[in-house]
């Protein structure tokens, strides 16, 4: 009997890999195909935005391991794998071919030689040397494509054929970062994003700042010219002689004086409306930014079942008013709180029991194996 579900969360379609990968049946294992996979993606394809597929497998047959790699390779929407407890052997391939690819911290992660048993004359047994060479090549392009190993490093680690730890797997670039209750869900693209909006916005400021500080140099030119005049004027009316031989000159002047005052004025707008734009400019830019920030952080909190849809805009308010990270500690009081009431209420008795049936999230499924 196959052991996986379904749920759609906020669109995202969430899938359990939990048993070996395919059918063995001269063995009488029943585990998860391609077939499945697909039957059960193709069936909501159209109404998905992410594919979260949770994976605690040692392994299976590894021709459906490779058809659900390619498949998924091959989809237009973002997947993300979580490797939880264990995936070794064939299940490591589905790991890898995820858009995100997690791992909880205490889980163990093995690839080895591809492998099978063998029986027959001597040449169907040389077929099956044959075969098993070309599924190792085969692998071995694959890890070396997904990870940060090259082919002999690779070649090496199969054939030492052991579990390596959480923190391994992420240093071999098999696995992007370790998954657990206090990680950062923003993901790498948003903080490109928000790094190229500061980037625009320093260039922005720059080009304001150079230009104000032509202006004041502008405007410190007039204000001399202005003082020279001011005390030219004085000169003139001090000696009354010479104000009654020089009235056509004063006046010349009191108008020169009148013009630099008019353009003084006019510079003086021009640089408060500057100043005004580019406060306007820098508390726009900051709001765009908190509002990404505080987006991302509420839809990734919805979508791992931190927080419901239902409670989404009160969050929003609740991280615009205290932050992202006073929010996340008031999520993690509430959500623990209602875990340990549904204990005390007996509502979740068997924990593991109640993850399989899709009853609770797989953030409470760890957040209650842990207490």
């Amino acid at each position: 009997m196959s052991n996986f579900k379904i749920n759609k969360i906020n669109k995202d379609l969430e899938i359990d890999i939990l048993v070996d990968i395919g059918d063995i049946p001269e063995l009488g294992i029943e585990g998860y195909t391609f077939k499945q996979f697909k039957d059960e993606v193709d069936s909501v394809l159209n109404e998905t935005n992410t594919i979260i597929i949770n994976i605690m497998s040692y392994g299976g047959d590894l021709y459906q391991a490779l058809a659900i790699y390619d498949y998924i390779k091959n989809l237009d929407v973002k997947v993300i794998t979580n490797v939880i407890g264990a995936s070794a052997s064939a299940a490591t391939v589905i790991s890898l071919a995820g858009d995100e690819r997690y791992i909880t911290e205490n889980s163990k992660y093995l690839v080895h030689k591809a492998s099978t048993m063998f029986y027959g004359n001597a040449d169907e047994l040389s077929k099956d040397i044959e075969e098993m060479k070309q599924l190792d090549a085969e692998l071995i392009k694959i890890y070396v494509e997904n990870s940060n190993l090259n082919y002999e490093q690779v070649e090496a680690l199969m054939r030492e054929e052991k579990f390596i730890s959480a923190e391994k797997a992420v240093e071999y670039g098999f696995i992007d970062k370790i998954k657990n209750k206090d990680m950062n869900l923003i993901n790498k693209k948003t903080i490109s994003k928000m790094t190229n909006m500061r980037n625009e916005f320093k260039t922005v400021m720059n080009s304001l700042k150079e230009e104000k500080e032509q202006l004041e140099a502008q405007n410190k030119e007039l204000q001399d010219k202005l003082a020279a005049l001011e005390e030219e004027k004085e000169t003139e009316t001090s000696s009354e002689e010479e104000e009654t031989n020089e009235t056509e000159e004063t006046s010349e002047t009191d108008e020169e004086f009148e013009a630099l005052k008019a353009e003084n004025t006019e510079l003086k707008e021009k640089m408060d409306s500057l100043l005004k734009e580019v406060e306007d400019f820098k508390a726009n830019k900051e709001k765009e930014e908190k509002e990404k920030i505080t987006n991302t952080f509420i839809n990734k909190q919805v979508a791992s079942g931190v927080i419901n849809a239902s409670t989404k805009d009160k969050w929003v308010s609740v991280v615009n008013s205290v932050g992202v990270e006073e929010a996340e500690v008031l999520m993690k009081s509430v959500n623990k709180t209602k875990i340990s009431n549904a204990i005390v209420n007996n509502e979740v008795t068997d924990p593991l029991k109640a993850w399989k049936a899709g009853k609770i999230t797989t953030e409470t499924y760890m957040n209650l194996v842990k207490k």
